[in-house]
């Protein structure tokens, strides 16, 4: 899908000792549009991780906590706040349930606090949402308005220094609201055998509003020995609202799997999305 290679040649052609007055003469090819970087993925991942967990360290402990919540299943229902349909009673029922069997185990599990001891501690939604047993509809209704405020001030804090592809697969169509892309289009694709996806690929830029799912949105860091990076995926969770991005171009291949014996097609629609 992403496919960059970095040309030394053009570099060398100009930096060989036979060749040094070239160095100091400018070069006049009539093109003024300023180059940017390409991202390469197999090349600047890494550094694109740390980048983005040290901009995501610098919001507020409760941005980060509440964008933590988000990459769970409330996100759904905070997109049905966001278009105005109605939030099934289960769903809260379902966090109440989740908090009755929270407190129940709240003793330390030792085990897990030491596999995570290089992380901190992981997140618990529960802890972060402050639900009640008592907890009305409308009440949650205004949590989720606070998640929402707070994720739509958080993503004016981020920027990329080089346009980033980014891609979400669905075998269905996309929908406006909250989505959460992924900078690797493989990891999109792992848990796909056979049938037919959508791919929907966005350029990460100066224009679009964003926030990276980094290691600072899933751990506490209070004892200041988090790494930076994006351990937990290298998901982005961006904003599309209805008729604001435009179809500019839309790819069809095949991938063709072998697996246990078994061969399994996969055919591919690659969807390009433009602000």
């Amino acid at each position: 899908i992403e496919n960059h290679k970095k040309n030394i040649f053009d570099f060398l052609k100009f930096t060989s000792k036979d060749e040094v007055n070239r160095l100091s003469e400018p070069i006049n090819s009539g093109y003024s549009k300023k180059l940017k970087k390409v991202f390469n993925l197999n090349l600047d991942l890494q550094d694109l991780k740390s980048e983005l967990d040290k901009q995501a360290r610098k919001l507020t402990k409760q941005e980060q906590d509440l964008i933590f919540t988000v990459t769970t299943d409330i996100l759904k229902d905070l997109n049905l706040l966001m278009e105005n349909s109605e939030i099934p009673e289960k769903h809260l029922s379902d966090l109440v349930e989740e908090l009755r069997k929270y407190k129940e185990d709240l003793v330390f599990d030792f085990n897990k606090l030491k596999a995570n001891a290089k992380y901190e501690g992981k997140k618990n939604r529960i802890s972060i949402l402050n639900i009640k047993e008592t907890t009305t509809m409308e009440e949650y209704k205004e949590i989720l308005e606070k998640i929402k405020g707070n994720i739509e001030s958080a993503m004016e804090k981020f920027s990329v220094s080089v346009d980033v592809p980014i891609y979400y697969t669905t075998k269905n169509k996309i929908k406006a609201g909250f989505n959460i892309f992924n900078i690797n289009p493989e990891e999109t694709m792992k848990n796909f055998k056979q049938g037919e996806l959508n791919i929907y690929r966005i350029i990460l830029n100066d224009e679009i509003k964003f926030i990276p799912l980094t290691n600072i949105i899933f751990y506490d860091n209070i004892n200041d020995k988090l790494p930076l990076g994006m351990d937990e995926g290298t998901n982005i969770l961006i904003n599309i609202p209805k008729e604001d991005f435009k179809f500019t171009k839309t790819i069809k291949n095949n991938i063709v799997k072998f697996e246990d014996d078994d061969i399994s097609v996969i055919k591919i629609n690659i969807l390009e999305l433009a602000k």
